[in-house]
């Protein structure tokens, strides 16, 4: 939220056509979610330690999600793009 880049991974895990698993990996921080896709949007539901966010990516042609996020109780947001490898 400080807007301090960052860098690592995540992995998708599909359960249905519009729903999914999310497991992010930031350096030793994991993080992990549910989420569920609306035409070209996919919002994800996560928890990051004690705290709850919430991110939201436009699906981009190529695969390439572009979002924002934030955590509850902490004002303002973050930016990430994920990219398929």
């Amino acid at each position: 939220l400080d807007g301090s880049p960052y860098a690592g991974t995540a992995e998708i895990t599909g359960l249905s056509d519009t729903t999914c698993e999310i497991t992010w990996v930031t350096g030793s921080t994991t993080s992990q979610g549910i989420c569920m896709r609306n035409g070209n949007a996919l919002a994800a539901g996560y928890v990051l330690g004690d705290a709850t966010g919430l991110a939201i990516y436009l699906i981009m042609e190529d695969g390439t999600l572009d979002g924002v996020w934030t955590v509850a109780g902490q004002p303002g947001q973050g930016t990430e793009v994920l990219t398929p490898q």
